[in-house]
């Protein structure tokens, strides 16, 4: 075998075909990732709308049980009527 500078022919053959093969499947790697990322995309926007769902479920749960209709009507569950007999605190001089 022919030597180049130490170094034979298969050994560069070898190095070339090697070079050439990564260069080819760089845009095939290329692709893949970006099908893998747009899949993971998917994911977490179905999971961003199944959360912002639970937190607007959460807040009308909220607004309801923080109405004042719901907590007149456990406030008189619980015998604590307040609105049935006002309190006098203290009376401001005029």
């Amino acid at each position: 075998m022919k030597q180049v500078g130490g170094i034979s022919w298969v050994v560069v053959g070898v190095g070339v075909i090697a070079l050439v093969s990564a260069t080819l499947s760089v845009p095939i790697w290329k692709q893949n990732r970006y099908a893998d990322l747009m899949k993971t995309q998917v994911e977490l926007k179905k999971e961003s709308l199944s959360l912002l769902a639970e937190v607007s479920k959460a807040d009308m749960e909220n607004r309801s049980l923080g109405a004042l209709s719901r907590i007149d009507s456990v406030a008189k569950a619980m015998n604590l009527d307040f609105n049935a007999v006002p309190i006098k605190v203290m009376e401001i001089p005029r």
